[in-house]
Order: structure tokens, then sequence, then C-alpha cells
């Protein structure tokens, strides 16, 4: 005799903007099985609080629908498990770094005073090295990273043509300062990791000496489930 089916795997492409839109799906349980973008959920009532989906694993309670609000993110996926009764998914608690593919950017003739995304916003980021570069004349260039929504913007540097700049972290008592240079150094008071829920790394000139392409690469790490 055929066993009960305990649980059913909803897939929700990230692509389509939601705003609280409803999944008349009960269960007693439910669990995060992947998410590469953001998303909060809501359970059994449309003016409940919003449960964001990137900080937990696993719902253990009792539902009967529950609402999904999501922004457009393209190719991004949300995994869900949603089990009936006794019927669980044990998560591994422990994510882990994952290292992906260098955020790049090569900006034509770019415009003064105008920042050029090379990271655009991502969820859960570890940074490991930003370096930027001017072709062909010098220019005077500044970095800005959002963290958490707080953007940081570097110091104004005199970079010269076809040379990489890197950023590094200072600290002092105001804080941490975001140091734009040639040198890259590595290690307490150089160059120091950052990480937050949501990153974005841009940069521009400052200067308009000439109209050479403006570049730059971000390597970086997301956490992930094992």
């Amino acid at each position: 005799m055929d066993q009960e089916i305990r649980y059913k795997i909803l897939t929700v492409d990230l692509g389509k903007v939601r705003a609280k839109e409803e999944y008349k799906i009960p269960g007693y349980n439910m669990n995060v099985l992947s998410l590469d973008g953001s998303a909060t959920l809501r359970l059994n009532h449309v003016t409940g609080d919003a449960i964001d989906l990137t900080l937990i694993d696993q719902i253990q309670s009792k539902f009967g629908r529950f609402y999904i609000t999501n922004s457009a993110q393209s190719g991004k996926t949300l995994i869900l498990a949603i089990g009936q009764h006794n019927f669980k998914i044990i998560n591994d608690p422990m994510p882990v770094w994952q290292h992906q593919t260098d955020a790049t950017l090569d900006q034509a003739t770019p415009v003064k005073d105008t920042y050029y995304t090379i990271l655009d916003t991502t969820p859960n980021v570890r940074i490991a090295f930003i370096a930027v570069e001017i072709r062909d004349t010098n220019e005077t260039l500044q970095v800005r990273i959002t963290l958490d929504g707080v953007a940081i913007e570097s110091n104004a540097f005199v970079m010269t043509a076809d040379i990489d700049g890197f950023i590094m972290l200072e600290e002092n008592i105001d804080g941490f300062l975001l140091i734009l240079g040639t040198t890259q150094r590595i290690g307490y008071r150089g160059y120091t990791l950052l990480e937050g829920k949501s990153v974005k790394v841009e940069v521009r000139k400052t200067t308009e000496a000439g109209t050479g392409n403006l570049k730059g690469c971000v390597s970086y790490s997301k956490k992930v489930k094992r």
C-alpha cells in the first residue's frame, strides 16, 4: 500500500515581483532549502509581520497558508520544503562561504561624477578585494561601498593611467575608513574583509582629463548552505 506523501517542494521564481502573494498550502513546518536572492514571508495572515527568509533556515509552526513578497531578481530562486504532521527536514545549521565569479566593470567614456556599478546589490556577501583602474589618462577616482543600506565613500585618489588601485580598510576612533591607493596590503590595518547582508560596490571619476575606460573588479564570496 502506498505511503501518504507528507511534504511538498515549492520552487518560486524570484524574477517575478510579488506583493504578499498568497499560497494556500497548509503545513506544520517549513524549510528554506535554497535562496540565492531575497524574500519575505507571512504566515496565516496577510497583515502579519514579515519574516526575512535570508535570516532563517526553518519555521516550526502550524499554518494554513502563507504570503511571499519579493522584488524582481532575474535568475534568482527560492525553494521551500513544506512538511505536514511530523515530517521534518533537518538543515545543516552551519553555512559556508562559496567563492563567486568576480564582478567586473569596463565602462567606456565614463562621465565625471557618475558612479558606475561593479557589484550590484547582492545579499550575504564577503568581499576579498576591490581593484579599480582608469585607462589612457590620469584621473582622480573614488569608490563607494553600500553595506546594509549605509553608503561609505573612499578618499578621492589620483590614479596613474593603466595602474591598478586597491581599496583597503583602516580603523580609528570614529570607525573605519575606506582607503583607495596603489598598494595592496593584506592583513591587520591593511586590506580587511568586508561583509554584509546586502552589499553594493561602485566607482566614479571626479575629474575629466580624458575619455579612457573606467574598470573595476570585486572578488567576493556568498554565504550558502552546505
